[in-house]
């Protein structure tokens, strides 16, 4: 996000920016936690990020929101635990591959695709300021 903030929290500016198609959300190990008993640590992503990830979830839907995290254990909620996701050695740039093929599955054309191709047009993701319930909607229609 390379805007001005306008004094906004995190979550205002995720919102504002929240007509995008898809997301790729970065689960770094920034934190570590232990277990209430054990004297080990484990790594984990901060719970911002997560909870950011399920924002992302609920605007974009499953198939267009994709989980980046590193190889080594990291300690995830279990709700977690049967996403997929894509795991990095020592750079998120070694997946540069596979976040192509992401975007692909989710329609999306890439470099080259993009030449040869007709423009795809892909449905605008209202803000939650613009949202019209459905009920509205409807007895919109039924009035005109």
């Amino acid at each position: 996000m390379n805007e001005p903030t306008h004094g906004r929290t995190v979550i205002e500016q995720i919102e504002a920016c929240s007509n995008v198609g898809f997301a790729f959300i970065l689960f770094t190990p920034d934190d570590h936690v232990a277990l209430i008993g054990s004297p080990n640590l484990s790594p984990r992503p901060r719970q911002n990020v997560v909870f950011e990830y399920g924002l992302f979830l609920g605007w974009l839907g499953r198939r267009h929101v994709c989980c980046l995290a590193p190889s080594a254990d990291i300690e995830l909620p279990s709700d977690l635990a049967g996403v997929l996701q894509l795991r990095y050695e020592r750079s998120v740039g070694e997946l540069r591959g596979r976040i192509r093929q992401e975007l692909a599955a989710a329609g999306y054309l890439l470099n080259e695709q993009a030449k040869n191709a007709p423009t795809r047009t892909r449905p605008r993701c209202r803000r939650r300021d613009q949202h019209v319930p459905r009920h509205r909607a409807k007895k919109r229609r039924l009035k005109a």
